[in-house]
């Protein structure tokens, strides 16, 4: 999550803490030049009181906050708001405002989805991939997309993997009881009737499942066997998936990645045969 997000959590601070971060969140690139004795001044607080804020947004001290807000504020997000997902733009905005304001986007749902991984989880998801004889995917609207770009890297390496793109047809598949089948389910929110019918039936057919989704309080979420889990307050009301489609893009090319790597030779030599076998075509 970015610090300026952070930030303005203002139920994980003590009042004089909230003083501290309200300062900095006024201009946070002259917070850049100051001292800790200066931002203490500032705000109407102690050195001490700012080392705690820092402790609480995972830092060190101000040395490591100043420096991890400096790369924050430069990298190329050039704004120091955060994009508002569900309308991004305003009806004056230039042409060239809106370029600024998607790259802006994209790099802030990256930043918190990035922010937001758990390895562990991350690792157990391609445990389970790997080790799998069939993946089947799913996803719904723009979850979909998500799905088929993934199972066409998938294939492109021979892993196992089958989608069914067509509403209706995404019921589980049976396979012989000796092959072990895996469903990956992307959904922003995992909780709509069809999911948890889904839920149900890969239940029922003790069919592990690998949930990508950025609401933990889901049923699928809940009973998981792996739960990734990316940082997006985006809500249903909304002009488009900006911000929950880079992140569940970005999930999905990194387990891409991950499990390409196990196997990084065998890969290789598997995708040159795949541009040859698609060249012949």
């Amino acid at each position: 999550m970015l610090i300026m997000e952070q930030l303005r959590d203002i139920e994980k601070f003590s009042d004089l803490e909230q003083r501290v971060a309200d300062e900095i969140l006024k201009d946070p690139k002259a917070t850049l030049n100051l001292t800790i004795e200066d931002l203490a001044k500032k705000a109407y607080t102690s050195t001490a009181t700012i080392v705690r804020l820092c402790k609480k947004l995972g830092m060190s001290g101000y040395g490591e906050f100043k420096i991890k807000l400096a790369t924050e504020i430069n990298t190329f997000v050039l704004q120091t708001e955060r994009i508002m997902q569900e309308m991004p733009i305003r009806k004056e905005e230039t042409p060239q405002d809106i370029l600024q304001i998607m790259v802006n986007l994209h790099y802030q749902a990256l930043t918190d989805a990035f922010h937001s991984m758990d390895i562990e989880a991350m690792n157990k998801a391609v445990d389970l991939l790997e080790n799998a004889d069939i993946i089947t995917l799913y996803g719904r609207e723009e979850s979909l997309l998500i799905a088929e770009d993934l199972h066409l890297k998938f294939k492109r390496i021979g892993m196992p993997c089958v989608l069914e793109a067509m509403h209706g047809f995404q019921n589980p598949t049976l396979y012989r009881k000796d092959q072990k089948q895996v469903a990956l389910i992307f959904s922003r929110y995992a909780d709509s009737p069809d999911f948890k019918q889904l839920f149900q039936m890969l239940r029922l057919h003790e069919i592990p499942m690998i949930v990508v989704t950025a609401n933990k309080e889901s049923v699928l979420a809940k009973m998981s066997e792996a739960l990734i889990l990316f940082d997006n307050d985006e809500s249903i009301l909304k002009m488009g998936s900006f911000g929950s489609r880079t992140s569940m893009l970005y999930v999905s090319d990194c387990i891409y990645m991950m499990l390409f790597s196990r196997h990084f030779e065998d890969n290789k030599e598997r995708l040159k045969n795949y541009y040859v076998h698609m060249k012949l075509k």
